[in-house]
């Protein structure tokens, strides 16, 4: 097997129609609205490809929050209006890459170019709506805090002192 490519922006070219992650509202949106939405720019869409399959992806875009449902770290440090976050849409790792450490790999990309966008606008944290309990478990070993009353919701601080 080849090894892993780093992260880059979806391409036409990349193959999204034979991805499959085992979650088929994850990979329904791969295969017909990633690439719609990616060019659109109302999310921008990262692949990591082995021997020229996707092997798995993640998709940001923008997002607000209301400060009263950040995790209350967060709460005191910020103005009282709606708070810019980056979103974490998606994220899929293929069957055939599963339990290989890819799905963390892709989150702390995602997190180390959220702090790079956050540095030019503002946004404070990176934040992920957790499908299920085990998403929720896996996004809090990684350093995500669980949002105010919006059960499955989970914040990425991306600076504070």
């Amino acid at each position: 097997m080849g090894e892993l490519g780093a992260a880059k922006l979806l391409e036409v070219t990349d193959n999204r129609l034979d991805f499959d992650c085992g979650d088929e509202v994850i990979n329904r949106w791969f295969r017909d609205h990633a690439w719609r939405s990616h060019t659109a720019r109302t999310s921008r869409v990262y692949v990591v490809s082995r021997d020229q399959r996707v092997a798995g992806f993640y998709a940001l875009a923008n997002s607000a929050m209301n400060r009263k449902h950040l995790p209350p770290a967060m709460q005191d440090k910020l103005p009282r209006h709606p708070i810019p976050l980056i979103l974490l849409a998606r994220l899929g790792v293929s069957v055939t890459e599963a339990g290989r450490g890819l799905g963390g790999s892709l989150v702390k990309d995602a997190v180390l170019r959220s702090l790079l966008l956050s540095e030019q606008s503002g946004a404070v944290g990176l934040v992920v709506h957790a499908g299920s309990e085990s998403a929720s478990r896996f996004y809090q070993h990684l350093g995500f805090e669980p949002a105010v009353a919006i059960e499955g919701t989970l914040v990425f601080p991306l600076s504070f002192e």
